[in-house]
C-alpha cells in the first residue's frame, strides 16, 4: 500500500475513533424543545442522531413553553433546552412564574438565532394590521372587525398555548403591558391545528412562530415581532452540545 494511502487511512481511522469517543458514550440525550424550535429540531433529529451516535428524545410532541424548558433542565429531566427567548427574558419569565431555580449558578446559555412571530386571520381578513390594531384585537378593545374597517364579524382570539414566552413578551413589548383578552379564547399547542382552526373560523385571529403553516390562512402584513432562541444547559459544553448549536444556528 502506498505511503500516502496508508497515512490517509490512518488519519481517517483516528478521526472516526475520536468522533466515536466524543459522541458515543452510551448516554441518550433528552432535549426540552421550545415551541418555536420544535419543527426544526424534529427535522434535524435523524441526521443529528446519525452524526453523534446518540439516541435523542424530544420531551414534547409539539414544543414546550420557555418556563417548562427551564424547569426541565434545572431539574435534570432534560440535558439541554431550547428556549424561545434570550437569557434575560428567560430569567424574567421564571421569576414571574415564582419558580425557584435549583442550579442557577451552573446554567450556561448560548444564543442560537431568532424566530419571528406570525399573526394570522380568517380567510378574507385584512391584508394589513398595525401594531395598534393587533394590540386592540388581542386585548379585547376591538370586539368586531368592522371597528377597524373589516367585515361585520365578532373577533375570536386564538392563542398558541405552549408559546409561553411569546405570550409574555407580546404583552410586555408589543401590547404595552396589556394582557390577552382570554374570555372565550381558543388554545392550541399544535401549530397545524391552530392554523386550520383560524382558516376555517370566520372572525378568528391567532399567532405562532416560524413553524406555523401560512398557506391556508390570511397572513396580513404587520410589524415584525422577533424573539431570540437560546440553548440552555447545566455545566460545561461538550461535543454533542457543540454539534447541536452548530446545526440549530444554520
Amino acid at each position: 500500500m502506498p505511503v500516502f494511502t496508508r497515512t490517509f487511512t490512518s488519519v481517517f481511522f483516528l478521526i472516526t475513533l475520536v468522533t466515536s469517543v466524543c459522541f458515543s458514550d452510551g448516554k441518550p440525550m433528552v432535549i426540552a424543545p421550545g415551541a418555536s424550535s420544535f419543527a426544526k429540531l424534529k427535522k434535524l433529529l435523524p441526521q443529528l442522531e446519525k452524526d453523534t451516535g446518540r439516541k435523542i428524545t424530544l420531551m414534547s410532541p409539539n414544543g414546550m413553553g420557555t418556563d417548562s424548558v427551564f424547569v426541565a433542565v434545572d431539574g435534570g429531566a432534560a440535558d439541554v433546552g431550547i428556549a424561545s427567548a434570550d437569557w434575560d427574558d428567560v430569567l424574567l419569565l421564571i421569576k414571574m412564574k415564582n419558580y425557584q431555580p435549583k442550579n442557577l449558578a451552573r446554567f450556561n446559555h448560548r444564543p442560537l438565532g431568532h424566530d419571528v412571530t406570525n399573526f394570522i386571520t380568517y380567510k378574507g381578513g385584512p391584508k394589513e394590521l398595525s401594531q395598534k390594531d393587533l394590540t386592540n384585537l388581542f386585548t379585547g378593545k376591538v370586539k368586531n372587525w368592522k371597528e377597524i374597517d373589516g367585515k361585520d364579524l365578532p373577533v375570536k382570539i386564538v392563542i398558541a398555548e405552549n408559546m409561553v414566552a411569546a405570550q409574555e413578551l407580546l404583552k410586555t413589548k408589543f401590547f404595552d403591558g396589556q394582557d390577552f383578552f382570554r374570555a372565550g379564547a381558543k388554545y392550541f399547542s399544535d401549530p397545524v391545528k391552530l392554523a386550520k382552526y383560524v382558516s376555517e373560523t370566520p372572525g378568528s385571529i391567532g399567532f405562532g412562530g416560524s413553524s406555523l403553516p401560512l398557506g391556508e390562512v390570511n397572513h396580513p402584513k404587520h410589524p415584525p415581532f422577533i424573539r431570540d432562541i437560546t440553548m440552555i444547559y447545566l455545566g460545561e459544553t461538550n461535543p454533542f452540545l457543540q454539534k447541536l448549536e452548530e446545526e440549530l444556528s444554520h
